[in-house]
């Protein structure tokens, strides 16, 4: 009687689980998974995901991370689709990960509204990050010393474009007296925070802050000079995807490249 009693606790136990198992697998059927980029993410994937929603029902549930942790996550199968504002590396293409470009951003570089630089040269954008101009009045600006704000890490979507766009050399490194921070929005904070603090990011997510976005070479990342390419930092932006697109991840990429 005792076996007879324990087997049916077992059995009702498997029975209760498997129950939950199922609904658990039925929700996530329902829905689509995505991480990465964090400027993707404030720039238009969140407006995305209730768009989206609105139209089909189906909820898009968005993260930010990071390029490099999105990628990560959909190579390993932890989610749908990732973000990425930057080129992929040949390691990932060769993982299979499929980079699909739905739309263009800048590279903008900001300073504290208080500032009154409004204007940089590339080489003074150069000089500034990797510490070779190091007070205000260099450029323009009152006596007091510069503070840079960045990630010194070469799979951050910004700081990769930056080295491509604007060092033009991937082994140049960001100032030893850089302010360290893990994400663009961390650096938007602290600048914005910040009236010594300089800082580059996506202008998507940028102009939701209370910074001074400059002007380079005095053209304004303006929406204009972006298409134009008068304004010289833009860079690519892409959905990702374990293999290419089909079902649920290819709708979404549709919808997003749609009117």
């Amino acid at each position: 009687m005792r076996r007879l009693c324990i087997l049916k606790l077992v059995c009702i136990f498997l029975a209760i689980n498997t129950v939950g198992i199922s609904a658990e697998e039925g929700e996530s059927e329902g829905q689509i998974n995505y991480i990465g980029c964090s400027v993707m993410k404030t720039a238009f994937m969140q407006d995305i995901a209730k768009a989206y929603e609105a139209k089909t029902g189906i909820k898009i549930n968005v993260g930010g991370g990071g390029v490099t942790v999105g990628i990560k996550s959909v190579t390993g199968g932890k989610v749908d689709i990732s973000g990425s504002c930057r080129h992929g590396f040949k390691e990932e293409v060769a993982q299979g990960v499929v980079f699909t470009q739905v739309g263009g951003d800048a590279l903008v570089v900001f300073v504290h509204p208080s500032n009154p630089i409004d204007n940089l040269t590339p080489e003074q954008v150069l000089g500034i990050f990797t510490g070779k101009i190091t007070d205000w009045s260099e450029v323009g600006g009152s006596p007091q010393k510069i503070l840079p704000v960045g990630r010194d890490d070469l799979t951050s979507g910004v700081e990769r474009m930056a080295r491509e766009i604007i060092f033009k050399d991937l082994l140049i490194r960001f100032s030893k007296d850089a302010i360290a921070r893990l994400s663009s929005s961390e650096i938007e904070q602290e600048v914005e925070e910040n009236p010594l603090g300089i800082g580059m990011s996506g202008i998507s997510s940028a102009k939701t802050r209370k910074l001074k976005i400059l002007k380079i070479n005095d053209v304004y990342p303006s929406k204009e000079n972006i298409i134009n390419m008068s304004y010289p930092y833009s860079r690519p932006l892409y959905l990702t995807t374990k293999g290419k697109p089909t079902g649920k991840n290819k709708d979404v990429i549709d919808f997003v490249l749609s009117e």
